[in-house]
């Protein structure tokens, strides 16, 4: 007996990478929890994976880092770093987007976490915020600031 797998008319899936290289600027009362701003450097590359149903029509997409994704959090001459390996999958048909794993873990020497989370998050398609969250969550706040101080 031999079975058959029907592939006639399968589209597979496209992988791309993208490079990513971002500054941003978090101004205290706009995101910084310190009396001062904090800039952010993103960096690394994502690797897209978009897969289609049998008629060729995109329905989900998976984005992870391309191994390397970094996040510095500097302010007044110092800086923090961490590596960012979190997988986001895309539900190109309802867009709800769903990450997991390790987002950050921002290290303060001789002090340990200041900012960290981890787990599942659910983000909303339109405006990024995260509507869900399960896991690790250390916000960032006053050991953030203080390991970022003059």
């Amino acid at each position: 007996a031999t079975l058959s797998v029907a592939t006639a008319g399968a589209v597979p899936p496209s992988t791309e990478m993208v490079p990513f290289d971002e500054i941003e600027v978090v101004e205290p009362g706009q995101g910084s929890p310190c009396s001062f701003a904090i800039t952010i450097h993103h960096e690394g590359t994502f690797i897209t994976t978009t897969f289609f149903n049998r008629d060729g029509v995109p329905i989900r997409r998976l984005l992870r880092s391309g191994g390397h994704f970094t996040e510095t959090y500097s302010a007044n001459g110092r800086s923090l770093r961490t590596v960012s390996p979190v997988p986001a999958h895309i539900d190109l048909i309802t867009g709800e987007i769903v990450a997991t794993g390790n987002q950050r873990h921002v290290i303060a020497p001789g002090v340990g976490p200041v900012y960290a989370q981890a787990g599942r998050y659910v983000l909303d398609p339109s405006t990024g915020e995260i509507t869900s969250f399960s896991g690790l969550n250390i916000p960032p706040g006053d050991e953030l600031c203080a390991a970022l101080s003059p």
